[in-house]
Formats: C-alpha cells, sequence, structure tokens
C-alpha cells in the first residue's frame, strides 16, 4: 500500500511539473501515463488502486528499453544487496 501511494503521489508530482509519466509494474505492463489530462489521472489512480502482483519480474534495463529521457523513479520493496 505504501509503494502504490509513492507511485501514484511521484506520478502527479512529474505531470504537474511537465513530464509525460509512463508507470509500469515490474512485469512490464502499463498501468497508466499521465499527459497533463486530469481524465489521465484519475484512470491511473483506479489502475494503482486495483493493482496486484502478477508475472515475472524483469531487470530494470528490460523494463525501460534503454535511457529513459527523464527521471526515474523506481520504487521497491527490500532489496538485498546483490539487487542493489
Amino acid at each position: 500500500e505504501t509503494a502504490v501511494s509513492m507511485c501514484a503521489s511521484t506520478a502527479v508530482h512529474l505531470a504537474g511539473e511537465g513530464y509525460s509519466v509512463d508507470v509500469i509494474d515490474s512485469a512490464g505492463a502499463l498501468l497508466g501515463t499521465l499527459r497533463g489530462h486530469e481524465d489521465d489521472r484519475d484512470g491511473l489512480l483506479v489502475a494503482l488502486a486495483m493493482v496486484a502482483p502478477r508475472g515475472e519480474s524483469r531487470d530494470l534495463a528490460t523494463l525501460i528499453g534503454g535511457t529513459p529521457p527523464g527521471p526515474l523513479v523506481y520504487i521497491t520493496g527490500r532489496l538485498d544487496e546483490e539487487d542493489a
């Protein structure tokens, strides 16, 4: 629940700062996008309210496909030394 709240807050903040925001889960599924429209925000918040663990995790490079064009925020649970 904390991760979902952090994700929603960060996404809405970045969109408010003028960034285009894509929110993906650890399996690479697109949960929502924010492009500055209020309808986008509402749709993302609904998607996040219903999010549940699914699929296999993939590594970060595979998920983003290279270098992101702006800030990258990665919200995760506990990391062990190898993952860090």
